[in-house]
């Protein structure tokens, strides 16, 4: 049965709509974590009716294209996962595959076997009863035209460690991924999305071109845009309904990142 919660999001959602004004073109990133894995996962079935949605629906493209290409009108959509669960190999990439659709991965690298896949602890931030990927199943992946980028060696909260762990965190995932893959890990996406402007300063003098947070809402950045910031990303949680769910990606949620960005305004203030 829905929380209180999500029918309080519908119900604003509704009169968000109402009041809406819809662009021309709108970019979206979706983020998820695991694919039936743990208990709170979302659903193959339900993964999988999204995904046809989107398939119907929209333009679905690989995460550097939304980045760097511009929109000529339409609906454009990339599809993120945190953390690196096996689930995405398991059950997230078939299924995608079935639409010709790609994803990127942002990797807790310290949590990646060569070969085996290591269990999460939720303890550290990582959703329970989980298997991580490993770096063979991650070459697997890459050589279907997935994408890597970072999300730490440790999954630590970057608003909780001080310069110097931040930047050993992401220089030691940086390191993991060009070690194994060859590649080199230009985007980083904040743990729990959350980050000050120094971790957007530190990012780019690390090497990263796109940071990303979980601000629900439309692309936020242009290709004009010299300075890094944080990109939105829209949390799809695993409680949501296909209705929910297309809502949510032609922009009738977005009300809540205006929320989000309330109160990291406050809370900055406080800090003062």
């Amino acid at each position: 049965m829905p929380s209180l919660k999500l029918f309080a999001k519908r119900a604003l959602a509704r009169v968000y709509r109402a009041l809406l004004h819809r662009e021309a073109g709108r970019d979206v990133i979706l983020l998820y974590h695991s694919v039936g894995g743990g208990p709170v996962s979302t659903p193959v079935s339900a993964f999988r009716q999204q995904m046809e949605w989107l398939a119907q629906h929209a333009e679905v493209l690989p995460l550097g294209e939304i980045l760097t290409t511009r929109n000529a009108g339409q609906l454009r959509v990339a599809i993120t996962f945190d953390d690196g669960y096996a689930s995405l190999h398991t059950h997230a990439a078939p299924v995608m595959e079935q639409f010709d659709m790609v994803a990127t991965i942002f990797l807790t690298t310290g949590m990646i076997d060569e070969l085996n896949g290591l269990p999460s602890n939720p303890d550290f931030g990582h959703y329970p009863l989980e298997t991580f990927l490993s770096w063979k199943q991650i070459l697997e992946l890459i050589s279907s035209g997935w994408t890597l980028g970072c999300h730490g060696w440790q999954h630590l909260d970057s608003t909780r460690i001080n310069d110097q762990v931040f930047k050993e965190n992401i220089l030691r995932c940086k390191a993991a991924i060009a070690i194994h893959t060859g590649l080199s890990a230009r985007w980083l996406a904040f743990t729990w999305g959350r980050f000050e402007e120094r971790h957007l300063i530190a990012a780019k003098a690390l090497g990263m071109d796109y940071a990303f947070s979980c601000i629900h809402g439309g692309v936020n950045v242009s290709l004009e845009d010299e300075a890094i910031d944080a990109v939105n990303r829209i949390d799809i949680r695993p409680d949501v309904s296909l209705t929910d769910f297309s809502s949510i990606v032609m922009g009738n949620w977005d009300f809540l990142g205006r929320l989000q960005l309330m109160r990291l305004h406050l809370r900055a203030g406080n800090a003062r």
